[in-house]
C-alpha cells in the first residue's frame, strides 16, 4: 500500500515501520477475513497518515464532527486512487499507550488498523453499525501483529 506521512509533531515515526505495518494489515485482513472488502483493490490505493498535536486535533474534531475536545484518530474517506487520510493525535496515542500498558508503536498500530477499517466502510458508532464485526476483525489482526513483533519492527526501523 502506498502512503504518505505528514508529521506536524516532534514524534519521530519511521516511514519504514509504517510501510511494514500497512503491508501486514493488508495481508492479514485478506488472510483472516472472508469479507468482500478483502478482495477489492484497496491495497493499491494511497493512504495519507497525518500526525497532529492535541490543539490541532481539537480544532479538527470540532470542525468535522462537531465534538469538543480531541479524539485519537479521524478518518477521511478518499476517492479515485486515494483510500483516504487518517489523522492521529500524538498526545492521545501516548496517553492511551500508557493506559493500555502498550508501547506507543503498538498503540499507533492499533489506531491505524482501526482507521483503515473505517476507510473500508466499517462503522462502530452509527445505529445498526457492524461494530461487533469491526472490533472482532481489529482484535484478530492486532493479535497477529503483536505475534509478528510490532516492537521489534519499530526498533529495527527507528
Amino acid at each position: 500500500m502506498d502512503f504518505y506521512l505528514v508529521n506536524n509533531t516532534d514524534w519521530i515515526v519511521p516511514e519504514s515501520f509504517l510501510k511494514w505495518l500497512l503491508g501486514e494489515i493488508a495481508g492479514n485482513f485478506k488472510a483472516l477475513t472472508a469479507d468482500e472488502r478483502a478482495r477489492k483493490p484497496w491495497r493499491d490505493k494511497e493512504l495519507g497518515i497525518v500526525l497532529v498535536d492535541e490543539a490541532e486535533m481539537m480544532a479538527l474534531n470540532k470542525k468535522f464532527r462537531g465534538k469538543k475536545g480531541p479524539t485519537d484518530i479521524l478518518s477521511f474517506e478518499g476517492s479515485g486512487d486515494a483510500l483516504g487520510e487518517l489523522v492521529l493525535c500524538r498526545e492521545l496515542v501516548f496517553k492511551q499507550a500508557e493506559e493500555n500498558e502498550l508501547h506507543e508503536a503498538e498503540e499507533l498500530s492499533y489506531l491505524l488498523l482501526h482507521g483503515v477499517l473505517h476507510l473500508l466502510g466499517y462503522d462502530h458508532e452509527a445505529p445498526g453499525s457492524d461494530a461487533e464485526k469491526m472490533f472482532a476483525i481489529q482484535d484478530k489482526i492486532f493479535a497477529v501483529l503483536q505475534e509478528k513483533d510490532i516492537l521489534g519492527a519499530w526498533k529495527n526501523e527507528a
